[in-house]
């Protein structure tokens, strides 16, 4: 991908076979004054859940939100997803409904 408002971020296991990815956009925010992330999708295969995985690839996608210098980084979940809820508030992540 060469879009550069754009990150996807592939993790792979030692056979080198793709365990999860990632993917973050950025955008310019008239609200924040500055550059903002979303974070659109992190998904981990059901063999790598548990393991980790997606706890690591969402502190690589902060971390390369912060090297960006955005302002706020965000993301949907949908309610019902408890894991994804509970990896997102292990990472400082809070709930804001709609």
């Amino acid at each position: 991908m060469k879009d550069p408002m754009c990150d996807f971020t592939l993790a792979v296991a030692a056979n080198e076979s793709g365990v999860a990815y990632t993917q973050i956009h950025y955008f310019y925010s008239l609200w924040s004054l500055g550059l903002e992330a979303k974070l659109k999708d992190v998904y981990v295969i059901s063999e790598a859940q548990g393991q980790g995985v997606g706890s690591r690839l969402l502190a690589f996608a902060i971390d390369r939100a912060r090297q960006r210098q955005c302002r706020l980084i965000a993301l949907n979940t949908n309610e019902r997803n408890i894991a994804a809820k509970n990896l997102y508030a292990q990472n400082g992540f809070s709930c804001q409904p709609l």
